[in-house]
């Protein structure tokens, strides 16, 4: 498999889980965004393993959490190891990474669960609501920002607590 065919740099065509997409490239910015698949769109991350005892509270009592992550620096770790879309320098991204992909209208696609995301159309079949990113939030370190691409805004949770993430590389 080439590069070209396991990455889409097209900007108006929507990456459906058929297409066996691996990442999608943003002309606007060149950055390079994972591109999830069946298997792992709904699974959810702690950003920061405050607790263990925590965490593995979370992983009995939901069955969404990455089997094979037990962060989401472990899972950026795992893309790495396995050179996903023949690249080991994936990471989480910013927030302001994060906003390059937002849309101030919602997609003309419905979403992977029959949603309308403001997200740039290519990726409107392969998301899912809200995506960690690395950033703390402004006035509480205890608190990291992440990206609601339902609602089209940024918010703000505990890193302890569970969310979905998507990789990205300059």
């Amino acid at each position: 498999m080439n590069k070209q065919q396991i990455v889409s740099f097209s900007q108006n065509k929507i990456i459906d889980f058929e297409d066996n997409i691996l990442a999608w490239v943003d002309t606007d910015t060149d950055l390079m965004w994972e591109v999830k698949n069946k298997d792992n769109i709904n699974y959810k991350y702690v950003l920061k393993l405050k607790d263990l005892k925590l965490y593995y509270e979370y992983q009995t009592k939901n069955d969404l959490l990455d089997p094979n992550a037990k962060d989401a620096q472990s899972y950026v770790d795992y893309l790495n190891s396995i050179n996903y879309c023949n690249y080991k320098d994936w990471r989480i991204p910013t927030i302001n990474e994060l906003k390059t992909i937002l849309t101030s209208e919602e997609s003309k696609s419905n979403g992977y669960n029959d949603e309308y995301y403001y997200i740039k159309e290519p990726l409107s079949k392969n998301s899912e609501t809200d995506y960690w990113s690395i950033d703390n939030a402004l006035y509480n370190d205890e608190k990291i920002l992440y990206m609601h691409f339902y609602q089209g805004r940024t918010d703000e949770c505990f890193g302890h607590q569970v969310t979905f993430l998507r990789c990205v590389r300059s």
